[in-house]
C-alpha cells in the first residue's frame, strides 16, 4: 500500500511540473534560477506540498492547507503562490496583520500579478484601512498604467476618503487613456458638484451630452445639476428634453417629482410619481425606497398624508404578491396611530406570507388593541398552531377567547404555551397571570392564587399580576396584608396609573382605613379614572364610610350613569340616603 501512494504522489508532482514547464502557469514561480537550484526530489517535495495546499484550502480544510502551504514554503521561501494562499487562511481565520504581511510578500515576489493587488487592497477594504488600500492602488496603476478599472476604483476609494484633488489627478490620467468615458467624466462631476465648483461639473456634463446628444440619461444628470444650483426654469427644460427622447424614461419620472418636490409643488410630484409607481421598468425596490422617503419625511406627509397614502395603496395594488410597500404602509399607519386602516394591509401581508411571525404578532396585536375578539378568535387558534413559540399571540388569543366566554379554550391555549421553552419568562408571566384572571372569575380561586404566584416567580416584577392578584384579594377579604404589599409595590412602580391607584385605595378601604383609602381614590379618580364605573364607585363608598354621605351620594349618582348593571349601584345608593 505505502508503494502505491509514493507512485501516487510522484504523478501528481510530475503532471504539475509538465504543467509550469508548459507555460501554463497555474502555479507561479518567479525566482525560477533560485527554484532550479533545488535538487529535483526537493522540487517535487514543493510541488506536492504546494498543489496539496491549494487543494485543501479550495474545499475549506484550512488546517491541512496551511500544514501543506507552509511546509512548500519552508523548502522554497521565494513561492508568492504559496505567500498569497496563506495569506487568504490567515485572513479567513481573522489574523488579518498576519494575512496582510504574507499578501505583501506575495505582491514583493510577484508584482505583475494584478490579482495580488486585487487581493491585498481588498483585505485593507475588508479592514476599514483605506489608507493602506490606496496606496496598494497606487502601485496597481504605476505597473498597469493602462488598467483604467485600477483608476476607476483608486478615484473611488479616494473621494470616499475626501481627497478630491488627488481622486481629480488620477481620473485626469484615467481619461488620458481612454478619451472621452462616461465613467470618468461622471465621476469628476460627482466631485466638482460635491466640492461646489458647478461649473466645471456642468461642463463635465456637456462633454457628454455634446458627444451623445440623444442620450436622455446626461440630460437627467444635467437637470439635477441645474437643480441643486437652484436654476429651476434650466432644470425643467432638461427635464422636457429627457421626455422628447423617453417619454416613457422612469428614472426621469423619479427625478422630476423630487425636483417638483424640493420646488414645492406637490401636486406635481404626484403627478410623476403616480407614472413612475405604474412604469413597469422602474424597479419594485427603487420605487418602495421613494415611498419609504416619503412617509418618513415629516415636512412632506404632515402636509400631503392623503396623497401618500394613496401613493402607497397604487404600489400595493400594482403588486398584489410583493409585501414591501405594504410592510412600509402598515409601519406608517400604526406609527400614525391609524390602526383601523392598519388592518386590511396587515391581513393581506398575513395571507401573503403566513410564515412570518412578526407580521402575525403584528397583526394580532393591532387586533387586540382594537378589541376586535372576534377576529382574533377566527385566526387566532390558527396562528398558535403556527408559531406555538410566540408568546404575544398565545397571550392575545387567550385573552380574546376568555372574552368571549371559551374559558376551556383559553384555558386550553394558555396552559399549554406555559411548557414552551421558546416562550421567555417575561412573556411567561404575562400568561399564568391571564390563567390567574380566568381561574378567579370561574370561582376556582386556590387555581387563580397559584398561578399569579407563578406569574410572580418568572417575573418578580411584572406589576400587573401584582395589581390584579391584590385586587382578586381585595374582593375576597382574604390575605389583606399581602394585598397591600403587592398593591403598595404597584403604584410605587406606576405612580399615574388609575388602575393601580384604584386598587391600592380598596385594599385600604378593606383593610378599614378609609382616610388613607380616601387619598389614593381621589388620584385614581384624577388620573383618567373619573369616567371608570369601579373607581367612581369606590369613590362613593369611601365617602360613604367617612360618613360624607352628600359627596358619596353624588359619585354614586354618576357611577349609576356608567353602570351597564344599575341593580348594585341602586342598593349602595339606597344605604346612603337612608343615613341622612
Amino acid at each position: 500500500m505505502a508503494e502505491k501512494n509514493y507512485l501516487k504522489r510522484v504523478l501528481i508532482v510530475v503532471i504539475g511540473l509538465l504543467i509550469l514547464s508548459s507555460g501554463c502557469r497555474t502555479v507561479d514561480i518567479t525566482s525560477r534560477e533560485d527554484f532550479e537550484k533545488l535538487d529535483e526530489i526537493r522540487q517535487i517535495e514543493y510541488m506536492y506540498s504546494l498543489n496539496e495546499g491549494i487543494k485543501f484550502r479550495v474545499i475549506g480544510d484550512y488546517d491541512n492547507a496551511y500544514y501543506y502551504l507552509r511546509k512548500s514554503l519552508d523548502i522554497f521561501p521565494y513561492s508568492d503562490v504559496a505567500n498569497y494562499e496563506l495569506s487568504y487562511i490567515y485572513f479567513v481565520a481573522g489574523e488579518k496583520e498576519i494575512a496582510a504581511e504574507y499578501a505583501e510578500r506575495a505582491l514583493e515576489l510577484d508584482p505583475g500579478n494584478r490579482w495580488y493587488y486585487l487581493h491585498l487592497a481588498g483585505m485593507y477594504r475588508e479592514s476599514d484601512d483605506l489608507k493602506n488600500a490606496v496606496s496598494v492602488y497606487y502601485k496597481a496603476v504605476e505597473y498597469f498604467p493602462d488598467e483604467l478599472n485600477f483608476y476607476l476604483t483608486l478615484g473611488a476609494m479616494l473621494v470616499y476618503e475626501n481627497r478630491y484633488d488627488e481622486a481629480i489627478y488620477v481620473y485626469d490620467r484615467a481619461q488620458e487613456l481612454t478619451g472621452i468615458d462616461e465613467r470618468v467624466s461622471l465621476s469628476r462631476k460627482s466631485i466638482y458638484m460635491e466640492t461646489g465648483q458647478y461649473e466645471k461639473a456642468h461642463k463635465e456634463i456637456m462633454v457628454l451630452i455634446d458627444m451623445f446628444p440623444h442620450e436622455p440619461r446626461y440630460h437627467g444628470v444635467l437637470a439635477e445639476l441645474y437643480t441643486e444650483m437652484e436654476m429651476f426654469a434650466e432644470a425643467l427644460e432638461s427635464y422636457r428634453t429627457v421626455f422628447r427622447l423617453d417619454p416613457e424614461n422612469g428614472m426621469a419620472q423619479l427625478s422630476v417629482a423630487e425636483f417638483y418636490l424640493r420646488t414645492g409643488k406637490f401636486e406635481d410630484a404626484v403627478f410623476y410619481l403616480v407614472n413612475a409607481f405604474r412604469n413597469p421598468g422602474i424597479d419594485y425596490s427603487d420605487k418602495t425606497q421613494v415611498l419609504r422617503a416619503l412617509i418618513y419625511d415629516e415636512s412632506i406627509l404632515n402636509r400631503n398624508i392623503d396623497d401618500i397614502l394613496m401613493l402607497g395603496r397604487l404600489l400595493v395594488d400594482e403588486y398584489p404578491g410583493y409585501n414591501t410597500a405594504r410592510i412600509i404602509l402598515a409601519e406608517y399607519l400604526i406609527q400614525s396611530g391609524l390602526y383601523e386602516e392598519s388592518v386590511p394591509v396587515l391581513v393581506e401581508l398575513h395571507a401573503n406570507d403566513t410564515g412570518n411571525i412578526i407580521i402575525a404578532e403584528q397583526l394580532i396585536s393591532v387586533l387586540s388593541f382594537l378589541e376586535r375578539n372576534d377576529k382574533i378568535v377566527e385566526i387566532g387558534p390558527g396562528m398558535v398552531n403556527s408559531f406555538p413559540g410566540s408568546g404575544i399571540i398565545v397571550y392575545f388569543t387567550g385573552i380574546a377567547l376568555n372574552s368571549k366566554e371559551m374559558t376551556n379554550e383559553a384555558i386550553e391555549i394558555l396552559t399549554y404555551a406555559t411548557g414552551n421553552e421558546n416562550i421567555d419568562n417575561e412573556m411567561r408571566s404575562h400568561i399564568f397571570a391571564v390563567l390567574g384572571d380566568i381561574y378567579n372569575k370561574t370561582g376556582e380561586f386556590e387555581m387563580s392564587d397559584q398561578y399569579f404566584t407563578m406569574s410572580l416567580d418568572s417575573d418578580s416584577t411584572n406589576v400587573v399580576a401584582m395589581n390584579n392578584h391584590a385586587y382578586y384579594l381585595a374582593l375576597r377579604g382574604e390575605r389583606l396584608d399581602r394585598a397591600r404589599e403587592l398593591s403598595k409595590i404597584a403604584v410605587e412602580s406606576e405612580p399615574g396609573n388609575s388602575a393601580f391607584l384604584d386598587t391600592y385605595a380598596w385594599v385600604l378601604y378593606k383593610l378599614g382605613e378609609f382616610s388613607e383609602a380616601l387619598n389614593y381614590i381621589e388620584k385614581a379618580y384624577k388620573f383618567n379614572g373619573s369616567e371608570r364605573y369601579e373607581i367612581v364607585k369606590h369613590f362613593g363608598q369611601i365617602l360613604a364610610e367617612l360618613g360624607k354621605n352628600e359627596e358619596a351620594e353624588r359619585y354614586l349618582i354618576k357611577a349609576r350613569e356608567l353602570a351597564d348593571d344599575k341593580e348594585e349601584i341602586e342598593i349602595l345608593l339606597e344605604s346612603v340616603r337612608n343615613k341622612y
